[in-house]
């Protein structure tokens, strides 16, 4: 595991050996580990605070829009990225999360501010025409990103069990923490 501090992408605190560089991009990031790979980023999985911080920060849902991606692209060049939203829920999506509302969502129903629809529409609307990958699926985001592989942007730690995932960045507080599949488990041998 790698801790990225937030304001410089791939300025490096490691516990192993790994020699790294400092990049504003994740075109080099981590010593060019994952260089010009496709990043796939869970946006509401990962980065849920900041969206829903902008979405009560600023006055129009476009404004909320740029200043998320503003920030974003502080992290990551968008030419090697692919924005994943959730779509429309499945049927099996919510009988499953129906099973857990009762005890621990109402709770934080009454803190939490829900990012609806709308906010997310036009967040993929602006991310669009401001020359971002976007992807919306039909269920989870998390069901598209496994099926294309890679490195994974999301606090979904689970995804390190899918095959096709080669690593999972997790934002946490100002900080990103790297977990590549190579350095956790080197016996086994992955793919790309």
């Amino acid at each position: 595991m790698m801790k990225i501090d937030n304001t410089q992408w791939a300025t490096t605190l490691s516990t192993s050996n790994v020699e790294c560089k400092t990049s504003l991009s994740t075109e080099n990031y981590a010593g060019g580990m994952f260089s010009r790979k496709m990043v796939r980023i869970d946006v509401v999985g990962a980065f849920y605070d900041k969206v829903q911080y902008y979405i009560t920060e600023c006055r129009s849902e476009k404004g909320a829009s740029k200043s998320f991606l503003a920030e974003l692209s502080l992290y990551v060049d968008k030419r090697y990225c692919v924005l994943y939203f959730d779509g429309v829920p499945l049927a099996n999506d919510i009988s499953s999360t129906n099973q857990f509302v009762p005890a621990t969502v109402m709770v934080e129903a009454d803190t939490m501010i829900e990012i609806d629809a709308v906010d997310l529409g036009t967040l993929c609307n602006t991310a669009e025409n401001d020359g971002w990958c976007v992807f919306v699926q039909d269920g989870k985001a998390r069901d598209a990103i496994v099926k294309e592989g890679g490195i994974a942007v999301t606090h979904d730690s689970s995804m390190l069990n899918e095959p096709s995932i080669t690593a999972v960045i997790r934002p946490y507080e100002d900080a990103f923490y790297i977990y590549n599949k190579r350095q956790i488990i080197p016996s086994r041998a992955l793919s790309d």
